[in-house]
């Protein structure tokens, strides 16, 4: 059984797809109760979608609830060459949320790559 301290963001990384499943579920079975799950989780593609629309998310109260939990997947500003996008991420914004997120959300990052860029500023923060 994974045991996971409670926070309000995480980044989930890594190729074992099993292992940030898990993860994942553990986080969301700790932040909303089960009959709260079908209204108040949120996905996104962070390839089709900027973070900033995730973030805006993750700011807005809960529906019908306490708390809510935002995924975004694929966050490829990441990596050390991110992927040609038609749109830019504006990753200040995910800095600023980072520095003081909403205490009713929890914000996962999902990044199923083998590894990041540790020199980005986001990930020094």
């Amino acid at each position: 059984m994974v045991k996971v301290k409670q926070s309000q963001v995480y980044l989930l990384y890594g190729e074992e797809s099993y292992l940030i499943q898990e993860y994942k579920n553990k986080i969301i079975g700790q932040t909303l109760k089960k009959e709260d799950q079908e209204f108040n989780i949120s996905q996104y593609d962070l390839e089709e979608t900027p973070i900033e629309d995730a973030v805006t998310d993750a700011e807005t109260f809960p529906f019908l609830g306490d708390g809510k939990v935002v995924i975004a997947n694929h966050p490829g500003f990441l990596k050390a060459k991110p992927d040609k996008l038609p749109f830019e991420h504006d990753v200040d914004t995910l800095l600023s949320y980072i520095e003081n997120p909403a205490d009713y959300s929890v914000l996962i990052l999902i990044a199923p790559y083998e590894k990041l860029d540790e020199r980005k500023k986001s990930l020094s923060s």
